[in-house]
């Protein structure tokens, strides 16, 4: 459902990228999110495997908020309604985090506007969970636990080969879950890359070696 794109294939259509007009050039993004890149020249690069998926925008700032806002809060009718975030946001200001885990996500009866990707992990990590426990139905939980548990596997500091894998399982199977739950217009383009995420956990360590939370805090 999932296929792995080709690396000549991408390389063709980032050439026709670069020769294409300026309307064009959107409807090949919009279908095949490529654009051009001189990379494109080296005929020995894999774009697919050469590309480093940032976890920090693709899974908190990227699925977790698309989820929330498309699948849940603007579904018809809402799968959560506003009475049930106000009761949400209480809950989260009972169960104070440790120090070292950030701030309480204090926005969520805002209908979670302005959510700092901290914010969105210690949502989705801690008290998504919690939270939804009574609030969703019963499939609907079990989807977004699938992505809960993959996301907990692939955030540890120390991961195994195994754990790598049985992570990309979870987010398959979340991904499969999407599609047949909120329908095929969900799925965007930024979820299609958590399946190269097992890749990049494989090829550069950890999340910790290479999500952007370290390179944008140096920049304020």
């Amino acid at each position: 459902m999932y296929p792995r794109r080709d690396a000549q294939q991408l390389r063709e259509l980032a050439f026709v990228y670069r020769d294409a007009s300026n309307e064009r050039r959107k409807e090949i993004f919009r279908e095949k999110g490529i654009r051009w890149t001189e990379f494109a020249r080296l005929p020995y690069l894999d774009l697919c495997r050469a590309t480093v998926v940032d976890p920090m925008h693709n899974l908190f700032l990227g699925t977790a908020h698309r989820i929330l806002d498309r699948a849940w809060l603007n579904s018809e009718p809402p799968r959560i309604t506003r009475s049930q975030i106000q009761e949400i946001q209480k809950t989260i200001d009972a169960t104070p985090l440790p120090s070292d885990m950030g701030r309480i996500p204090l926005k969520v009866a805002f209908s979670f506007s302005s959510f700092t990707s901290d914010q969105w992990r210690t949502w989705t990590l801690v008290y998504s969970t919690l939270t939804l426990r009574d609030v969703l139905d019963e499939e609907d939980r079990r989807i977004w636990q699938d992505f809960v548990d993959a996301v907990s596997i692939w955030t540890q500091r120390i991961i195994s080969v195994d754990e790598v894998e049985k992570g990309h399982e979870l987010i398959i199977r979340f991904l499969n879950g999407v599609q047949g739950r909120y329908g095929h217009e969900t799925i965007a383009i930024n979820m299609h890359m958590h399946i190269h995420l097992a890749e990049c956990i494989l090829d550069c360590g950890s999340f910790y070696s290479f999500w952007c939370y370290a390179y944008e805090r140096m920049n304020g």
